[in-house]
């Protein structure tokens, strides 16, 4: 059989069809229903829906009469798809076709083979034909154009089904900048590439693309110039990856090639090829721009992965090539790649962790020094290795960012922290906040909002009473999802605080156009306060520009008495740090603040302001604490 030629809008072609979310599932009665119908008027053994993926043609009714989903170099419908007219057959023989193709040569339908066909196309959305309604006779039949309203007519209805049931938002599928496929694109197709591949059929490896130092030429040029930049990546990778591979666009400078059936040494070349066209440089306003990108590549042959743990693979591999030196090339599973095997044995420790009740909080006080009253707890990481030992967030939460299992720890993290601040406050100690930190990757591939909203009411926490602390990278992004999260965070009623700010990488105008409630100054700023007079002026400059905006100002990792002094002097009186209080397990927080509450507030009334006294004591607790000075984060 000749095989079918590729549309020259293929890869728009296979984006509408993926964004339909429709191959896989399973037959439906409705579906059933027309092709059921198609055969009693055209009086045919076999009508069909079926849906012609890049290599596969899909089936969507249940009744196949012996036929089953095919590749498509070897199908019928894959010749349908090239044109929006009726293909008609009539005979298939006679037509000089080869009969190789399975249903042709009698394989199935009964052993009779294929003699005739009939087929409609069946349109996205977005007008890309993607499927077929299809006749299939196995003898000569004589059909012709004037007899097919009917079947046109019921077309249309697959088509309006598909809109009916199609409820993705295009944004989710299609990257507005480069008008390459996106997220929900990615994964969809990532997950039915595996489900051939746990067949045995294919091999599929995943490229994760990443411009280097991207954020220095965005802020050089300026935005609208970096888009431009990003679009014309976007054009120039699509002609490298041909019509065999696909290739996806992430938020950012990201971008992700998906193949099939690639050997090692191919997907090499593939990596440098893209990575060759990305330095070819680029002319931007007169001016001649050079880029570079680190690639990450993974690759599952068979067994249980999914799409996510493929991308986390990719993602490892990508931190790889970062930690290298940038412009590299990585594979994720390569043995020859130092310090790899580590790397992939804590992986699969990590992921097994939450299963396994490994994870338990540690809770640091914000103190506000002029009434020793306990403002915040913020819940701070810890995990029990089983082979390692106790390991702070330095040891693991790089990996896990990457990785994607900050998105599953985080929740747990918010989880337990909501309960616990409940637990507290049901005992009568409700006069602080309950702080937890978020990464930009949680922030940015969660669905923070739900997941904030079942913790609080699982819990019982009222929304006020939970204060999530951001990192100025959330920020710097400055894309509509990430604002329209923290509105309706705010909404919500959560109180949002800016973590470890002074780093560097975002300005006044993230605290202009974001409502936050605190700014929790890094302690980098605050080491040797007293002595160094540069970060007396930054701590300066910023609190005035907070008191401006009517922001609370906390300064993290305090350690001297020196450094806190110099605080007093700048009005900052809300402190967290190693000399006033480490880090405490839950349990050791409950005994201390229980007995400060009975010291200070003998009537257990909450006092005016939001905190628990503490008796201007110093909370010097020994569980849980750091052997390395001021890791107020760890």
């Amino acid at each position: 059989m000749i095989s079918p030629s590729v549309p020259v809008d293929e890869t728009n072609r296979l984006f509408a069809l993926y964004s339909l979310r429709i191959l896989g599932t399973d037959p439906e009665p409705v579906y059933d229903n027309i092709a059921a119908l198609a055969r009693q008027i055209y009086k045919v053994p076999f009508a069909g829906i079926s849906f012609v993926d890049q290599h596969e043609v899909w089936l969507k009714t249940s009744d196949t009469s012996g036929l089953v989903e095919i590749a498509r170099a070897q199908s019928l419908c894959g010749h349908g798809i090239l044109s929006d007219n009726a293909t008609i057959i009539n005979d298939i023989l006679a037509d000089g076709l080869s009969p190789d193709n399975p249903g042709v040569s009698g394989m199935n339908v009964g052993g009779s083979g294929i003699r005739a066909y009939c087929g409609v196309p069946i349109h996205a959305p977005t007008g890309h034909r993607v499927g077929m309604l299809c006749l299939v006779d196995v003898v000569p039949r004589s059909f012709c154009e004037s007899e097919l309203q009917p079947l046109k007519l019921m077309a249309a209805t697959v088509e309006e089904l598909l809109v009916r049931h199609n409820n993705v938002m295009p944004a989710c599928y299609i990257d507005s900048l480069t008008g390459l496929p996106a997220n929900l694109a990615l994964t969809d197709q990532i997950s039915l590439s595996l489900a051939r591949a746990r067949s045995g059929k294919h091999r599929v490896s995943l490229l994760r693309i990443n411009i280097d130092n991207f954020r220095f030429v965005n802020s050089s040029i300026g935005r609208a110039a970096g888009d431009r930049l990003i679009r014309s990546v976007g054009q120039r990778l699509r002609p490298c990856v041909g019509q065999n591979h696909m290739v996806f666009k992430e938020p950012g400078d990201n971008f992700y090639v998906l193949c099939q059936s690639v050997s090692d040494a191919a997907l090499t070349m593939l990596a440098n090829e893209l990575a060759a066209k990305i330095a070819v440089p680029f002319f931007e306003d007169g001016n001649t721009l050079e880029l570079s990108a680190s690639i990450g590549i993974a690759s599952a042959d068979s067994g249980g992965i999914t799409a996510g743990e493929l991308m986390n693979m990719a993602e490892a591999a990508l931190q790889d090539a970062k930690r290298r030196g940038r412009d590299v090339v990585c594979f994720f599973d390569n043995p020859e790649e130092d310090g790899q095997p580590q790397q992939f044995e804590i992986y699969s420790d990590l992921k097994k962790a939450l299963g396994n009740h490994e994870f338990e909080l540690c809770y640091q006080p914000t103190i506000e020094t002029e009434s020793g009253r306990i403002l915040a707890m913020e819940a701070l990481l810890r995990w029990n290795h089983p082979r390692l030992g106790l390991m702070y967030p330095a040891d693991f939460i790089d990996l896990a960012e990457t990785t994607g299992l900050i998105v599953a720890i985080g929740e747990w993290v918010l989880h337990e922290a909501c309960a616990r601040a409940q637990s507290w406050r049901q005992d009568g100690m409700q006069a602080f906040v309950v702080s937890v930190n978020m990464s930009a990757v949680q922030f940015n591939r969660g669905d923070i909002c739900q997941t904030i909203s079942h913790a609080l009411t699982h819990s019982g926490l009222p929304a006020n009473y939970l204060e999530v602390e951001l990192t100025e990278s959330v920020l710097v992004s400055g894309n509509d999802m990430t604002r329209e999260t923290i509105k309706d965070l705010k909404q919500m009623g959560v109180r949002l605080a800016i973590d470890d700010y002074g780093t560097g990488y975002s300005d006044l105008s993230c605290l202009r156009n974001v409502q936050f409630d605190k700014i929790k100054i890094d302690q980098s700023s605050i080491r040797k306060l007293g002595a160094d007079k540069e970060n007396f002026v930054i701590v300066k400059t910023i609190k005035r520009m907070a008191d401006s905006l009517g922001i609370e100002v906390v300064a993290e990792g305090v350690e001297t008495e020196e450094e806190l002094s110099a605080l007093k002097e700048l009005g900052i009186s809300e402190v967290q740090g190693y000399l006033l209080a480490r880090p405490a397990a839950r349990e050791v927080c409950k005994k201390l603040i229980s007995a400060y509450l009975a010291r200070t507030l003998p009537d257990n009334r909450v006092m005016p302001k939001t905190g628990v006294g503490c008796a201007n004591e110093q909370l010097q607790v020994s569980a849980c604490h750091d052997s390395t000075s001021g890791s107020t984060k760890a």
